[in-house]
This record gives structure tokens, C-alpha cells and sequence, in this order.
């Protein structure tokens, strides 16, 4: 996972001004796991691709032990 920092210093006669934004490689997903009971679950990973993403639920759906019925993965901005 690759982190990028921006940090950017401005003075202006006796203030300083510093600002730092932090900007991340990967996009956030919002992601509903159904399971075959119609029980379903909601999160929010950082990915680089949509399939990234689709491993991490079904990850996550293994973990608590859910008969995966479908995953929906959407692209948040």
C-alpha cells in the first residue's frame, strides 16, 4: 500500500502558514455481502481495483462464516 503526502509552507511577513493533506492510492468501496439466508452485511474497504475490493468481502464473509449469495461493490468518491 503506497501513502502520498503533500505538505506545502507558506510565510507571509510575521505568520507562517503550513498545510498538509494526506492523498491515498487506493480508492474506498462500499461493499453489501448477501448471504443464502438473506442475512447481509455493509462495509467500507480502501482498494485498488473493484476485484481487490470482491476479495476483501469475501474475506470478511469467511470470517464470520456466511454462505455468500451475491456481492455488490460500488465505487464511492
Amino acid at each position: 500500500m503506497v501513502h502520498t503526502v503533500l505538505d506545502s509552507h507558506i510565510e507571509t511577513g510575521l505568520r507562517s502558514n503550513k498545510k498538509s493533506s494526506y492523498m491515498f492510492s487506493q480508492n474506498i468501496y462500499s461493499i453489501t455481502v448477501t448471504g443464502e439466508d438473506g442475512e447481509y452485511f455493509t462495509c467500507e474497504v480502501m482498494a485498488d481495483t473493484s476485484a481487490d475490493a470482491c476479495s476483501v468481502a469475501e474475506d470478511l464473509a469467511r470470517d464470520v462464516m456466511a454462505d455468500i449469495s451475491y456481492i455488490t461493490v460500488n465505487f464511492m468518491n
